[in-house]
C-alpha cells in the first residue's frame, strides 16, 4: 500500500521541522529533582510528576499516534501542536527506538528534558529516523502537574 500524499506531507514536515532545529550540544549531566518515593506522585512544592518520564510517556502516545494522551500530557497552550504531531505519525508505523530521556534543567515553573534516541517512522516500508536529541522539550506547571508545552 503505498502513502497518500498527506501521508508523505506529514512526515516531509515532521522531518523538516525536527531538521529546522539545528544541532545542540549534548546535553550535560542533569541535576537532581525531588521525585515521588515508592507509592505517592507528589513532588516538593506540591507538584505533580517527574519531567523525563512526562515526555517518555508523550513520545509513546505519539508513536501510537494517540492524540487524547497527547493533550492530556500537554500544558493548555499546546495541545492544538500535539493534535497536529499526532496527526503526523497517523496511517504509518511509528516506534521509538533507543529513547531516554533526563531532565536538563528546572526553575521554580519550567523544566527542559533531553532526549537520546529515534523516532522511527516507517514509509512504504522504508525506516526513517527522526533524532529526539535535536532539541529539547519544554515543560511548565499547569493544574499542579508538570505538563509538554513546546520545545527549545
Amino acid at each position: 500500500m503505498r502513502p497518500t500524499w498527506k501521508q508523505w506531507a506529514a512526515g516531509l514536515a515532521l522531518i523538516m521541522a525536527l531538521g529546522l532545529t539545528g544541532c545542540q550540544p549534548a546535553p550535560q549531566a542533569a541535576p537532581a529533582v525531588d521525585t515521588p518515593a515508592a507509592g505517592q506522585n507528589q513532588q516538593a512544592g506540591g507538584v505533580v510528576g517527574d519531567p523525563a518520564r512526562i515526555i517518555e510517556d508523550y513520545l509513546k502516545a505519539r508513536v501510537e499516534a494517540n492524540t487524547d494522551a497527547m493533550i492530556n500530557l500537554s500544558c493548555a497552550d499546546w495541545e492544538a501542536e500535539a493534535r497536529k504531531e499526532s496527526n503526523s505519525l497517523r496511517g504509518v508505523k511509528a516506534r521509538l527506538e533507543g529513547a531516554t530521556c533526563a531532565v536538563d534543567s528546572v526553575t521554580a515553573d519550567t523544566a527542559l528534558v533531553a532526549c537520546q534516541g529515534n523516532i522511527v517512522a516507517n514509509y512504504n516500508g522504508e525506516d526513517r529516523p527522526l533524532p529526539l536529541d535535536k532539541r529539547k522539550f519544554k515543560l511548565t506547571i499547569d493544574g499542579g502537574q508538570w505538563r509538554m508545552c513546546g520545545y527549545e
